[in-house]
């Protein structure tokens, strides 16, 4: 056959009856979607409520793969086309509305600055990349702080698409084997499904020990958990398990899958060894009810009414949960959380009423059959590629007009900031960034590399400067680039992100408990680079938001021991000739700034910080100058980016900020020549002009 896959047959049996409906499978769909939506509405009443995605995994690999295995033993086929185009079926249609919805509502409340990521994101969900799109960001330190999209939770759809692609040819691939070795197909399937799930479950422990943020979304480290549920139902009725077991595993299930709900949070490194315990919960009450339905709790009619809108449910709460957000202006309140849940439960309803129970009854289709199903698949997720594809529009160059720093120097006189006019406008403030980043010049959070690069004159400088730290010594690039292009110095960069230049070990942020190693060994390996080739001044400063192994809390203790270190190769650097001069940490404004100016109900001074809560009072910078006994000068620009005890997020008409802490390029360049002045003044002098 053309469309299905041959094998070799079962032992002759009996043709099994079609299987009966699963009411408890859907009461825990129900308990899946019920964990997630809470976590989300109600986030401080159960931190874990994250595991709910790990059972419908799990639910989701069992149930198709049981088709499958049936297809098996009454065809000994298995339709690769009809099967997909039962998939295109049943999730296409809903989940392209709620793109499409989902969408035109962005337009309409999310702020201006969050327009082109939310395209993106909605274009990698309709292809069902999601995951891939969330893994890159989560390791990129430039977009892990981005605000949440109202589609980011297509992620565990698109991990279940992907894992849908492959395994019914893996299943093809046990069929071949089982005719070559003349076994049957369930045995040879079971080897070959178990060695992919083992193979997955070590890539979870191995990434999400190295880089948990990533391991939460890639494919990888999930396809066991789906895997488990499809070796449950190829296993189905070999054995069963005993009926006098079934009620004690059912109950031991539930319980493991509340107990992560309701312990697990954030801080716990997932998924790993810790998504055992839901998914392992998970699998001991689909054997439960293969053995002795439950009709009593799981399968009550509320809970198979909820589990019979659960993909529904799944794919409206998050859109409204951001979406209203963003329209209110602040987080759900205590009236707030059960409306936008009544509210979820209301659309859910909507969707699965009239586009999913349509489309999957419709006469069309099954007179059609497959090809109309796999066109539909095709055709509706490309239209929501279409705003990922509306064109840019790109920075402005000419910022006569808007003196930015200058206001705040005296040099000019004060102007009124303008949202509508000022530069850079606040959806493109996020790429108005360093050039150095485009050329890998950065390093990212799980990079092992050690790069430099070099910029300005490289053959015969006057001055040969290094800057050295994280993307805070960064966003002083433009203008410090400036001044070498104009003093004849090499500049040479040395970035990390998230890594202050320190002997130190720290962690990733606060709240992390492990050591950035990363960081510690680039730190080393750097010093060891500058000492071969000694630079005239060295350029450092640093973001003051991580603390170190066993205190990770960013305070004045966790500051003192990352300034020892510092002092510690400062003074491995003076050993050799090299001046070094820090860079006074920029202020934090605690929210993202084009986010807050671009919002439906903001002014530019809903988005001012006060000086005391912006600034730290003990940075790292200050701490380490102090001990070198004025030896290291401390430049400090905070006089230029708060006036008046007010950090403001606009200054002579020109955006400050380009998220909650990084200064755009354009006020840089307003800031450059005061930067250079002080720089003159700390010591740092091209000997020609």
């Amino acid at each position: 056959m053309s469309n299905s896959v041959l094998t070799r047959p079962e032992p002759a049996t009996p043709t099994p009856p079609a299987p009966a409906f699963r009411r408890d499978i859907q009461g825990l769909r129900a308990v899946a979607v019920g964990l997630v939506v809470i976590y989300h509405v109600f986030p401080d009443l159960l931190h874990g409520g994250f595991a709910g995605v790990d059972v419908f995994f799990v639910v989701s690999g069992y149930l198709i793969t049981g088709h499958m295995v049936r297809e098996m033993r009454t065809r000994g086929a298995i339709d690769l086309l009809g099967f997909y185009a039962r998939r295109a079926r049943r999730l296409v249609p809903a989940a392209t509305v709620v793109l499409l919805l989902t969408w035109l509502a962005a337009l309409l409340v999310l702020p201006g600055s969050r327009l082109a990521a939310t395209a993106q994101q909605v274009a990698a969900s309709a292809l069902y990349v999601q995951n891939w799109l969330l893994a890159r960001d989560s390791v990129d330190y430039l977009t892990a702080e981005d605000t949440a999209s109202p589609v980011q939770h297509y992620w565990s759809l698109s991990v279940e698409e992907q894992f849908y692609l492959g395994w019914p040819l893996l299943l093809v691939l046990a069929g071949v084997l089982a005719r070559r070795l003349h076994r049957s197909w369930r045995r040879v399937a079971l080897v070959v499904g178990a060695a992919g799930c083992a193979l997955s479950f070590a890539a979870s422990i191995s990434l999400t020990a190295s880089n948990a943020a990533a391991a939460y979304f890639v494919t990888q480290t999930r396809v066991w958990e789906l895997g488990l549920g499809a070796l449950l139902a190829i296993l189905a009725g070999r054995p069963e398990l005993p009926r006098r077991l079934a009620r004690p595993a059912r109950w031991t299930g539930l319980a493991l899958v509340l107990a992560a709900a309701l312990t697990y949070s954030g801080d716990t490194a997932f998924p790993g060894t810790a998504a055992l315990v839901p998914v392992l919960g998970t699998a001991l009450v689909l054997a439960a009810g293969a053995a002795e339905p439950d009709t009593r709790l799981l399968g009550s009619a509320p809970m198979t009414w909820i589990g019979d809108r659960s993909y529904a449910i799944y794919l409206v709460h998050w859109p409204l949960i951001v979406l209203y957000e963003a329209w209110s202006g602040g987080d759900l309140g205590a009236l707030d959380g059960p409306a936008v849940l009544l509210g979820s439960l209301a659309a859910a309803w909507a969707l699965t009423r009239f586009v999913e129970d349509p489309v999957r009854r419709s006469r069309a289709f099954a007179s059609r059959g497959r090809g109309l199903a796999l066109a539909l698949a095709a055709v509706l997720p490309l239209v929501m590629v279409l705003p990922d594809l509306l064109p840019r529009t790109s920075l402005p160059t000419d910022t006569t007009g808007h003196p930015g720093a200058a206001v705040l120097a005296g040099d000019a006189a004060p102007v009124d900031d303008d949202p509508t006019t000022m530069v850079p406008r606040p959806e493109l403030a996020a790429e108005d960034s360093p050039d150095y980043q485009g050329r890998s010049c950065h390093i990212g959070l799980t990079d092992p590399a050690v790069r430099s690069c070099e910029f300005g004159e490289t053959e015969d400088p006057s001055l040969t400067v290094a800057l050295v730290g994280d993307s805070k010594i960064g966003q002083w690039f433009p203008a410090i680039q400036r001044m070498a292009e104009e003093h004849d110095w090499r500049l040479v960069t040395h970035m990390r992100a998230r890594c202050p230049w320190t002997a130190t070990r720290t962690v990733v942020s606060e709240g992390d408990t492990s050591p950035y190693d990363l960081c510690h060994s680039w730190g080393e390996q750097v010093l060891e680079r500058l000492q071969a080739a000694p630079p005239d001044v060295l350029l450092t400063s640093d973001r003051p938001s991580v603390g170190i192994p066993g205190h990770p809390q960013a305070d004045a203790r966790s500051h003192a021991a990352i300034a020892d270190g510092m002092v510690t190769y400062w003074r491995a650097m003076e050993d050799l000739g090299t001046q070094v001069v820090a860079i006074r940490e920029t202020p934090e404004m605690g929210a993202n700034i084009p986010d807050c100016i671009s919002g439906l109900r903001a002014s530019i001074t809903d988005c001012d910080r006060p000086r005391d809560n912006a600034l730290t009072d003990t940075p790292p910078t200050v701490v380490a100058t102090q001990a070198m006994d004025g030896r290291v000068p401390l430049v400090d620009m905070t006089d230029l980016l708060c006036g008046d005890g007010t950090c403001s997020p606009v200054i002579g008409d020109v955006l400050v900020y380009r998220d909650k802490h990084h200064l755009t390029n354009t006020y840089v360049m307003t800031l450059a020549p005061y930067l250079e002045q002080r720089l003159a003044a700390a010591g740092v002098r091209a000997p020609r002009t």
